[in-house]
């Protein structure tokens, strides 16, 4: 299970210690400590500094492959899919004609689990992900499409949820995103966003996903 250990100083220097391990070492140059990321953000909202480091936003790989092996059963990552669940069924009755657009769908999980409830595609532009995701998506009734979330070549308005879970921190130009999640939408439709928000939280986890 995992042990938050307690920090004697700042909350951003609690641990979360959990089962998984990501890389040990950063690939050279590469920057992706909270802080940095901290202060990159802040001095852009702030005076329209330079822009956040592209390296910064970039999605390890290499942690596809360890993701799936614990993400259906991790408890932050269940717990995340059901509150995300929670928004939906807050706001909409999903029914087998509706569709739901995963953007960013990493290992599928979601969209596998979704896929019972109503139409879905789950929608990536990683190989790694397409791999991984593409078998189980399918199998469950669900479709598997590579684009760029900034640019995605489907209608509008066809989509009665949108959700991005953990995505946003990897784009570039978030609004944008944003902008192209709502142009899916039909009248009434929902986006629900998770983005990594609590310092407390913050371990290597994070760190080997690029977060």
């Amino acid at each position: 299970q995992p042990v938050l250990l307690p920090s004697t100083s700042s909350p951003k220097e609690n641990r979360l210690i959990t089962p998984y391990r990501g890389s040990q070492k950063s690939p050279a140059g590469r920057i992706h400590t909270y802080e940095q990321c901290a202060s990159q953000i802040a001095a852009r909202a702030e005076s329209g500094g330079p822009p956040i480091d592209p390296r910064l936003l970039e999605v390890n790989p290499k942690e596809y492959k360890r993701l799936r092996q614990i993400d259906e059963t991790h408890w932050f990552y269940c717990g995340k899919r059901d509150i995300v669940r929670y928004w939906i069924n807050r706001f909409i009755q999903l029914t087998p004609n509706d569709l739901l657009i995963d953007a960013g769908t990493g290992t599928g999980t979601w969209a596998v689990e979704m896929a019972s409830r109503c139409r879905v595609i789950a929608i990536d532009d990683h190989d790694e992900s397409l791999v991984l995701a593409g078998p189980r998506v399918e199998a469950a009734g669900g479709r598997v499409m590579k684009f760029d979330l900034h640019a995605v070549d489907l209608p509008s308005g066809i989509a009665s949820v949108v959700t991005l879970m953990d995505v946003l921190e990897h784009v570039a130009d978030d609004v944008g995103v944003m902008r192209e999640m709502v142009r899916l939408l039909c009248p009434g439709g929902v986006v629900v966003v998770t983005v990594p928000a609590l310092p407390w939280l913050w371990s290597d986890w994070d760190e080997a996903l690029h977060h």
